[in-house]
């Protein structure tokens, strides 16, 4: 799931729980491609607290007979990005089962959409940053107050790090990643005669 655009040719790329709506990693760069991916994900991993997988990955050894596999499903858009070979390697190197949305159907993602949203609606300054730095840096920090201070509706109005509610039955992690680049303007309807 994806964050906020920056300047001209800026993209940011964020993995999202989508069960306990825990905004895991952000990466800012010019370009999408498997590369940022899989920083990306590498992030969450650490971030979550599951550098075993990192490890194991490194090692290039996955325990056989692993009922643990795949460890995390991740849920995309069918980007070029998230459908390339480098990505399909990473993703089962690391135990992340893959899958994708249907192609024309944005409400099988309607929380990425709420994501974008609230991010975009209540911090509107992200798309004024130009230094991919500083965008990077406000978005850590929005990601700390993200998971840390904002209540989620979604999840009975709690943080993302704080337990949800057991009437809500969360308990697996679902990852989301998606991203945000700048969007060529809507064409805008032609006036009525």
């Amino acid at each position: 799931m994806a964050a906020s655009s920056g300047g001209p040719g800026w993209c940011a790329i964020a993995v999202i729980d989508v069960v306990s709506r825990k905004w895991l990693a952000t990466v800012v760069s010019a370009e999408e491609s498997a590369t940022q991916v899989e920083i990306a994900f590498t992030r969450a991993l650490v971030e979550d607290g599951k550098e075993y997988l990192l490890d194991e990955l490194a090692c290039g050894v996955v325990p056989d007979n692993d009922e643990r596999v795949p460890v995390l499903p991740a849920v995309s858009d069918n980007g070029p990005q998230m459908t390339s070979k480098a990505t399909a390697v990473f993703m089962a190197a690391a135990r992340i089962a893959q899958h994708f949305e249907r192609p024309g159907t944005p409400n099988d993602q309607a929380w990425v959409e709420s994501f974008f949203g609230h991010l975009k609606g209540e911090f509107p300054h992200l798309d004024k940053i130009t230094d991919p730095g500083d965008l990077e840096a406000g978005l850590d920090r929005l990601r700390a107050f993200w998971n840390g201070i904002r209540l989620h509706e979604g999840i009975g109005y709690v943080t993302p790090n704080e337990p949800p509610p057991s009437w809500l039955g969360i308990s697996n992690p679902t990852w989301c990643i998606w991203s945000d680049a700048p969007r060529s303007p809507r064409r805008q309807p032609r006036a009525a005669p």
